[in-house]
């Protein structure tokens, strides 16, 4: 399997398209394959809540804990596997895609312990590393080694 053509559905593109207060916060877009419509960011504490809101929409990875919350009990609550998730994109338009500072491919292998595990992969398709938790996840995003 090539390095480039392994895009599953809970596959994410994190398109940053600026870094501000000295590289503090950030701003951009995500997209996938199983994503509908491109999401936009203008902070981190939004790219976490985006992110988990995507994976629960997409239905894997599944979480291990069920998330509270306050919502109305109306409102469509996504929490269950999805076998085939619905695929609204192909690869190839998704890695048109590009932020303006920096753009990673995460893909998302589970969610333990109210947490993400995973691997990011810069625009090129080179393993920028491995994350175990949200916090190691920031971090790797944050590492502007190699840029766009």
């Amino acid at each position: 399997m090539s390095e480039r053509s392994d895009h599953t559905s809970s596959t994410l593109r994190i398109c940053i398209d600026e870094f501000r207060n000295d590289g503090g916060e950030i701003s951009g877009r995500i997209s996938g394959i199983a994503v509908k419509e491109e999401k936009i960011f203008s902070d981190s504490s939004q790219l976490m809540i985006l992110i988990d809101r995507i994976l629960d929409e997409i239905g894997r990875p599944q979480p291990t804990r069920k998330s509270r919350s306050f919502k109305e009990i109306s409102e469509k609550e996504v929490t269950s596997y999805c076998g085939e998730p619905k695929i609204y994109h192909s690869v190839e338009e998704i890695r048109q895609k590009e932020g303006k500072v920096l753009t990673r491919d995460v893909f998302f292998v589970s969610r333990l312990r109210s947490s993400w595990q995973g691997v990011m992969k810069d625009i090129q398709g080179q393993m920028t590393g491995r994350f175990d938790s949200d916090l190691e996840f920031i971090d790797l995003l944050y590492d502007r080694g190699v840029t766009r």
